[in-house]
């Protein structure tokens, strides 16, 4: 055997004694699924816990949408929703987390659950109800509310499906679904 090869097998076998062998195991699988419908504790708080007016125009403009619905209140007032509305992604950056800090119990739940193998976000679908308006209170959730497992061939390459819905409560109620792969 080369050198390389060598060198590449220690190497290996020496991340392996680490726990740096990278793996979705049939335990972290099952403590994903114990993961459902359990609201997951934010840490960092969104920027806006309100909505505003300004702060609804201040987003808008800063992803660079200049629909005149989202900045002029008076242009608002003139159409269906009868005043101005948020952008719809606004919603990511306004609201309050109610959910209590997460108990010892909670914490080793979640903890560095597949450890070591990368997690890709793959998109998001969002449920409307309503718009948001200045002055509408806006309460988060985040739960998993879905785990999907598929294999390929003989089981070597595993995809997890993580679905993590957030609701939104108070006037304006939007579902969003995020996946992770």
């Amino acid at each position: 055997m080369s050198d390389a090869k060598t060198e590449a097998k220690s190497q290996d076998a020496g991340e392996a004694e680490k726990g740096l062998d990278a793996r979705i195991t049939e335990e972290d699988i099952e403590r994903a699924r114990r993961q459902i419908g359990v609201p997951q504790y934010e840490r960092n708080d969104v920027f806006n816990r309100v909505a505003g007016a300004d702060s609804i125009s201040h987003f808008a403009f800063g992803i660079g949408d200049d629909n005149p619905l989202w900045h002029d209140t008076e242009y608002g007032k003139q159409t269906r929703w009868r005043s101005q509305i948020g952008s719809p992604l606004y919603l990511t950056t306004v609201g309050v987390d109610e959910t209590p800090p997460p108990t010892p119990e909670l914490k080793k739940l979640f903890r560095g659950l597949f450890r070591g193998v990368g997690k890709y976000y793959s998109g998001a679908t969002w449920e409307w109800f309503r718009p948001v308006r200045p002055g509408d209170e806006v309460y988060r959730e985040y739960t998993t509310c879905d785990i999907q497992v598929t294999r390929r061939g003989s089981g070597a390459a595993c995809c997890i499906h993580l679905c993590v819905c957030s609701k939104s409560c108070g006037l304006v109620r939007p579902l969003t679904r995020r996946c992770c792969v």
